[in-house]
């Protein structure tokens, strides 16, 4: 059962360091979308080793997967796994990141701007609050943000 995005954000922000932040979250990989996972691997590798998968497994855990993650990572390596035989390395890697920002960021980077241009600059952002702070991202981005 997947945890929803932004329960996780806190977590995923530690400090408020980070400027990037995943859009999957962190969740737990169901049975239904490991086994249908695994059932596309064995076919697409056939030559991959039965510990590849606990060891898979195992890892998806730690690294605390989501299922469309794992769903991603799995179309992703068919599609474009260059070598015989794929790594767990090569699943584990998988991500999609956005970017956040400070106010004081976007301020910075459209200080230069014309009022036109940046009033389409600032349109384009919409807050999110991660720990209790403001954040921003590309508005296209912000329904991973909300319930």
């Amino acid at each position: 059962m997947e945890h929803h995005h932004n329960n996780l954000l806190k977590s995923s922000l530690d400090g408020l360091a980070e400027s990037e932040i995943s859009l999957y979250g962190h969740g737990k990989v169901s049975i239904k979308v490991l086994t249908e996972c695994v059932i596309k691997l064995k076919k697409s590798f056939p030559k991959l080793p039965i510990g590849f998968y606990d060891v898979l497994e195992q890892l998806l855990d730690e690294e605390k997967f989501t299922d469309k993650r794992l769903i991603d990572a799995t179309n992703n390596l068919i599609k474009t796994c260059q070598y015989p035989e794929p790594t767990i390395a090569n699943i584990l890697g998988y991500d999609k990141k956005i970017k956040i920002y400070t106010w004081d960021e976007l301020a910075k980077i459209s200080c230069d701007y014309g009022p036109e241009a940046r009033k389409r600059f600032w349109d384009q952002y919409g807050a999110i609050k991660i720990s209790e702070q403001s954040r921003y991202v590309l508005k296209e981005f912000m329904h991973h943000f909300t319930k």
